[in-house]
């Protein structure tokens, strides 16, 4: 007998080329319905496809949980008693969280347990929400907010990755027809601090690209390296390195172009790839093949670091850094604002303007360097 707990469940079919398509077996009210996710298990052969189908699993139990939401929307196990099917808003947004990609779940789950610990009774629903009680939650953010680990209170800038958090579940759920309109829409937005962003000049870069192999022949490190590099001379985030497929690569006589949606905003981006970048991806592969394959991708910032301080850069670079350097050395060569702000895929040219001020503080330093040359009593 079918355990109604579970009304959602996930199976596979075997189809051709050894691969499995993931399906969810839905029952409700005495009804089964299959709904095919159009994702797709890869032969378990190599450490690649165990990877990628790990991914892909992740995936389908996002569906699988904003699924049971939608069933028990109205149903059972979201409602406070009060009003058929509002939702508790821990529990939508830990379905929503739990959509998220691994990288970006930790935010969301930060931003839960705060949720949590703000606001205390457990029937509270996400059409509760007023803008008087999100400015509540801004305060409590910025005053109150301790770290888990550590007891001290959050920065300025994680306090804002929390409410933005809290935002996003809020439009997605103007989206999905649980609320009409979000009461964040009536609230001054949470701004971050600007913070000094680490980056590598131009002959830093090429100083840490003649010494690629001085931690030894590791093709992981390699790998790491090479990942670094193209993103130095894309500005594409780690986040979609890790994603970009050879299918997402098209070659032309004009040269290699790549088109992908970015996990961070979810934009379409068409982006064109130099050739420096383009030798730094390797042989082409499978359409399905990931063009860096990064093991270990915790680790990625050990390499980097590491490989950074041994020639010499005294800087705490991390993967995240070469966006950063991208963005600082398109200002430094003379490239508008504009086009650096469509490059980086920026929704706004306001978040570009932040490397607008750095590379104008050096070039005041610059100026500011040049010594005495005129005598004290030429005027």
């Amino acid at each position: 007998m079918r355990d109604d707990k579970t009304p959602v469940r996930i199976r596979t079919k075997e189809i051709t080329g050894g691969r499995k398509s993931i399906y969810l077996d839905i029952y409700q009210e005495g009804k089964r319905t299959y709904e095919f996710l159009r994702l797709y298990l890869l032969p378990p052969t190599s450490r690649a496809n165990k990877d990628k189908n790990k991914e892909t699993m992740m995936l389908a139990e996002a569906v699988r949980a904003k699924r049971i939401v939608e069933i028990r929307n109205g149903k059972f196990g979201f409602h406070d008693g009060r009003d058929g099917g509002r939702i508790r808003l821990l529990d939508y947004f830990r379905t929503v969280a739990g959509e998220k990609r691994t990288g970006n779940k930790r935010m969301w789950l930060g931003c839960l347990n705060h949720l949590a610990d703000y606001e205390r009774r457990s029937t509270f629903c996400v059409a509760d929400i007023t803008p008087k009680w999100l400015e509540g939650f801004q305060r409590y953010l910025l005053t109150e907010a301790k770290h888990s680990k550590t007891g001290e209170r959050i920065a300025q800038n994680t306090a804002c990755t929390y409410y933005h958090k809290l935002v996003a579940m809020l439009n997605q759920a103007v989206r999905e027809g649980i609320i009409d309109s979000s009461p964040a829409d009536k609230v001054k937005n949470m701004t971050e601090e600007d913070t000094e962003r680490e980056y590598l000049t131009i002959d830093e870069v090429r100083i840490i690209a003649e010494h690629m192999e001085g931690q030894g022949r590791c093709a992981a490190h390699l790998t790491t390296k090479h990942a670094f590099l193209f993103s130095c001379l894309t500005g594409l985030r780690k986040s979609d390195i890790l994603n970009l497929t050879w299918g997402d690569v098209e070659e032309t006589e004009d040269g290699a172009h790549i088109v992908f949606r970015q996990k961070k905003t979810h934009g379409l981006e068409y982006m064109y790839i130099s050739a420096q970048a383009r030798s730094l991806m390797g042989e082409r592969k499978d359409d399905v093949d990931h063009v860096f394959q990064l093991k270990f991708t915790h680790y990625t910032n050990f390499v980097i670091l590491r490989w950074v301080n041994m020639c010499g850069i005294r800087k705490h670079i991390t993967f995240h850094s070469a966006r950063h350097t991208f963005a600082t050395m398109m200002l430094t060569l003379g490239n508008d604002i504009y086009t650096t702000s469509k490059l980086l895929g920026h929704r706004s040219v306001r978040t570009t303007q932040i490397y607008a001020r750095i590379v104008d503080e050096k070039r005041k330093k610059a100026v500011e360097s040049i010594p005495d040359l005129l005598p004290e009593n030429l005027f």
